[in-house]
């Protein structure tokens, strides 16, 4: 029985000029092969884990550039309506470029679930053409959109400026990422008085 401890037979081999038994290089391969499996293992695993997280920075980073941009739109924007939950359409005011004059625009942000992108939908008050554009970069899959819209009663004779919740969870384009990002934020309208 202590003829198969380590121990033993180390301490065997340890007067002899001869060198090494078969059953000595056995042991110490499967150990040094044992070592090498769990390091590369461990190595590989971490250098996977790294290139998910570079991935989900990216598209976090982007997300959240996004978002700044939609958000300062609509703080210039008033009368914010969602009609699934998934979108906000609002109306913006912008100067025309060929007149010169104030045109109201309609601006909507939409998910679409199929694809898992944001669109960003304008159409001119007085040209029914609706230009739609994906609005998130590829990198960026939208595996959640939500929208909620408080537009409060007036005070006496004056009106409040809506506020508008919105919830995205992201997740890279890498379908074997499974962890969802959740960006929540909170805009009101700075124009509700005109």
């Amino acid at each position: 029985m202590n003829f198969f401890l380590l121990k033993n037979i180390l301490r065997r081999g340890a007067g002899r000029e001869s060198g090494q038994t078969l059953i000595e290089m056995l042991i110490a391969m499967f150990i040094f092969s044992m070592f090498i499996a769990i390091s590369v293992g461990g190595f590989a695993q971490s250098l996977a884990t790294q290139r998910v997280v570079l991935k989900m920075a990216s598209a976090s980073n982007n997300m959240s550039l996004s978002m700044e941009q939609m958000l300062r739109e609509m703080r210039m924007g008033s009368n914010y309506v969602t009609t699934r939950g998934s979108d906000i359409t609002f109306i913006r005011s912008s100067v025309d470029p060929n007149t010169s004059q104030v045109v109201a625009q309609t601006v909507t942000y939409a998910w679409d679930k199929n694809s898992g992108i944001l669109t960003r939908s304008i159409q001119n008050g007085s040209n029914p053409i609706t230009l739609t554009q994906p609005f998130t970069a590829s990198n960026v899959d939208i595996s959640y959109f939500h929208v909620t819209v408080q537009n409060p009663v007036g005070y006496g004779t004056v009106s409040a400026p809506c506020l508008a919740t919105i919830v995205i969870g992201i997740t890279t384009a890498d379908k074997n990422q499974t962890v969802t990002n959740y960006i929540q934020t909170s805009v009101e309208s700075r124009a509700w008085g005109m």
